[in-house]
Parts: C-alpha cells; sequence; structure tokens
C-alpha cells in the first residue's frame, strides 16, 4: 500500500512452503506486493497554502484568503498531490479550482466560508462550520418581537446522504487489482425523513483511495518515464505528520485508532497496517457532518441513520478511543450522534433597530485575540409567547420597522 510521506515499503512478508517427492514441474510466481526499487516521495501543497494562492490568483494581492482552521486545527497537515508528482514528474503542475477547493475541504472537514474584511481588504474566511454557528450570544433584542411568522427550512432538511469520493468510479475501479478492499469511495445512508425527498452529497471532487496511489507510484518515472497514465491529472488528498525534518509522511490507523481496522463480512482488507486516508472515509466524513444533519432529526431520536449502498468496501471497521466500533455499512442512532446547534425552522419577525442594536449586529467580538463578527454568533430575542428564545442571522433589512430572519437555535 501507499504509506507514509515517502510511500513506506509494507513489512508483512509472505512465505510459501513446498515438498518436492519425485516431482516434475514448473513453479512460476508472480510478485505482488509493494515495490521497493522506486522512489516513494513526492511532493504536495498543503490545503492553507492551496487556499492562500488560489485567493492571490484571483484578485492578485496576497493576504486575501484566511483559515485558523487549516493552520492551527485538526487537519493543519492535510494536503493535495497529483498523479504526475506521484509519479515524480517534479515539474508538474497541481490544477486546482477555488470551486473544487471549498467543495473538497467541505466534504472532509465539513468547512464553510465567507467574506470579511480584515485590515481594509476584503478577505475569504475559510473555517470548520461551528465557527459560523457559534453557541455564545452576541446580540440581544431587550423587548419583545412582533409579527412573527414560522416556516421550515427544508434547505436543511435530507432524506438521503451520499459521502466519500466522485472518483474512482465507472471503468477505474482499479478492475486489476484489489478493487474490492478499497474503502474511500462512496456510500449511500437514509434518513427517517420521508415528507421531503432531498440528498446531502457531501462527495469530494478529489480521490483519497489508498489502492489509487499505489497503483500510481507503480507507474514511476524511473518505470515509466515517456508514458502517460490515467491519473496523471488526478488530484489526491492527503493527510500527514511531522517526522522530525521537512519531509511528511502520511498518518496510519494508528495516529488515530486503538485498534487495527478490520472487515466486519467477507470483503478481505489489504494491508491494514499500511493502510492510508482511514480517517477520511465515507463514513468518518459523514460523521463530521452529524451536529449539522441532526437539525431535522430530533423528533426521531429512537431512529436511525442506515447505511444502503456503497461502490466499494462498506465492511471496513474503525474504533477510536472511547467509542464503540464503526463500520461503514453500518446504523447510527439519532439519539448518539452529535447535538445540532439549530433546527430546521424559520422565524421571522419585526423589530425596530436603534442605534446600538444596529452597532451590535454591525459590530464584531474578540475571541482569543480574533475579532469574530456578532451575525456568527446567536441572537437573543423575546418571541411572540413572551418567552426568552435564540437564532442565527440570515436576513436583516433595517429600514423602518425592521424585518428580521433567523435560523431557530437550540
Amino acid at each position: 500500500m501507499f504509506g507514509g510521506g515517502e510511500f513506506q515499503q509494507a513489512t508483512d512478508t509472505a512465505y510459501l512452503y513446498l515438498d518436492f517427492a519425485n516431482i516434475e514441474c514448473s513453479i512460476s510466481i508472480k510478485e505482488t506486493s509493494v515495490r521497493n526499487d522506486i522512489n516513494r516521495r513526492a511532493l504536495c501543497v498543503l490545503n492553507k497554502n492551496i487556499g492562500e494562492r488560489e485567493m492571490q490568483i484571483i484578485t492578485g494581492d496576497k493576504n486575501r484568503y484566511y483559515s485558523e482552521y487549516l493552520t492551527n486545527g485538526e487537519f493543519n497537515k492535510t494536503a493535495l498531490t497529483n498523479g504526475k508528482l506521484i509519479r515524480g514528474f517534479n515539474n508538474s503542475k497541481l490544477t486546482v479550482s477555488l470551486k473544487d477547493f471549498i467543495s473538497n475541504c467541505n466534504s472532509l472537514f465539513n468547512m464553510g466560508y465567507n467574506v470579511e474584511i480584515i485590515n481594509g481588504k476584503e478577505v475569504l474566511v475559510h473555517e470548520e462550520m461551528k465557527h459560523f454557528f457559534r453557541q455564545e450570544v452576541s446580540i440581544v433584542i431587550p423587548n419583545q418581537v412582533n409579527n412573527v411568522k414560522r416556516t421550515v427550512a427544508n434547505e436543511f432538511i435530507y432524506s438521503t446522504i451520499k459521502s466519500g469520493y466522485k472518483k474512482p468510479s465507472g471503468d477505474i475501479l482499479y478492475e486489476d487489482i484489489n478493487g474490492l478492499s478499497e474503502v474511500n469511495t462512496t456510500n449511500s445512508y437514509i434518513t427517517n425523513i420521508t415528507r421531503v425527498e432531498k440528498e446531502y452529497n457531501i462527495e469530494s471532487p478529489y480521490r483519497f483511495d489508498s489502492e489509487g496511489k499505489e497503483l500510481t507510484v507503480r507507474q514511476s518515472i524511473s518505470v515509466n518515464p515517456n508514458g502517460d497514465y490515467r491519473t496523471d491529472n488526478t488530484n489526491f488528498n492527503l493527510d500527514l505528520k511531522n517526522t522530525g525534518t521537512s519531509v511528511l509522511e502520511e498518518k496510519i490507523w494508528s495516529d488515530y485508532y486503538d485498534q487495527l481496522p478490520k472487515s466486519n463480512g467477507t470483503t478481505p482488507i489489504f494491508s491494514p497496517e499500511t493502510m492510508t486516508g482511514v480517517y477520511f472515509t465515507p463514513f468518518r466524513n459523514m460523521q463530521r457532518h452529524f451536529w449539522f444533519l441532526n437539525n431535522a432529526l430530533t423528533k426521531f431520536r429512537d431512529k436511525y441513520i442506515r447505511y444502503t449502498e456503497t461502490r466499494g468496501n462498506s465492511e471496513f471497521v474503525t474504533k477510536k478511543q472511547g467509542e464503540e466500533e464503526k463500520a461503514e455499512n453500518g446504523k447510527y442512532l439519532v439519539s448518539d450522534i452529535e447535538t445540532p446547534r439549530f433546527v430546521s425552522q424559520w422565524v421571522e419577525f419585526e423589530y425596530e433597530l436603534d442605534f446600538n442594536l444596529l452597532n451590535a449586529v454591525n459590530g464584531k467580538t474578540n475571541v482569543n485575540g480574533r475579532d469574530i463578527p456578532n451575525t456568527y454568533f446567536r441572537i437573543e430575542f423575546v418571541n411572540e409567547f413572551n418567552e426568552k428564545e435564540f437564532g442565527y442571522l440570515f436576513e436583516l433589512k433595517p429600514n423602518k420597522e425592521g424585518k428580521w430572519k433567523v435560523l431557530k437555535a437550540i
């Protein structure tokens, strides 16, 4: 398997014992293990640097991208490379669009973005989605609001979920080797929502499969210096860690889990010890979205999010410390998944803005040395029942009576 920043060789060794007794025959043995005669080191670009470069190209100016999450967060050493760089063609370029980059980060990490004015410039702020749904209160409407209207926020209700990767698919499911063992393809799941037919699609436009990287590196420049390969222009995600040198290494199972990944069925797992991308399986990606998906499931706490189908190995099982084993093809009790920060209900009301309230809406709150717009925090108001309620501001027309539209917060 393709493992480590230098794509280290797998450590497993298989032995074949034969007893001969007056037998005349010929034996042919085909070697299919990791090759150690090719360079397994490749160039890559950290996601933070990709965001910075994308915005510099678009605006012609530096410092137009900011992401605390990709700088110091849990996945600050994630990166992108492509097939040609994996093969050792170091003069190749990594082609990334801002749209696909944003989509990839949302799929894997559940990230969102907004444009803020920072130091007099418009800056793309790209953070974990929870950054934009903060649980503290920053704006308080002191009196009861008027003309309250409540509607269902259908935009946040989903009956099905598709998580994983758009590629490999079709005729490039590496039919020639170990294809059935690959987990980082695409899984589909279903919720208990029946009145709305809508899919929550978080398929990444980029790949994260070990098999694809391994097959690509075997077409190294030292082996195939003049020929093309089908993944040359394909972007691959990397989950990296420091090694004490300038060379980063891909994370493996022991960086996240307290037991070796296994199969809960008949589909084998090829070399789980060296498998990479194990924290970015379709289920684990979806798990990082659970708090967002759960907004419409609060009335179905005894129901399940259930697996329906896959393109790859759905029998893959992982376990983090303090949790039960999680299978890609499992069912997940709603009461056990992460608590939502809002529910799928729009609350529209009228309340006139005075000078202080307008300043609060346009103001910022300093959190650990960072100025964060107040609109990312919860708004407190007194509803039509003369009860305190909370919401996240989505629309505001400040003229005359003041028209507010908030998403009901928990």
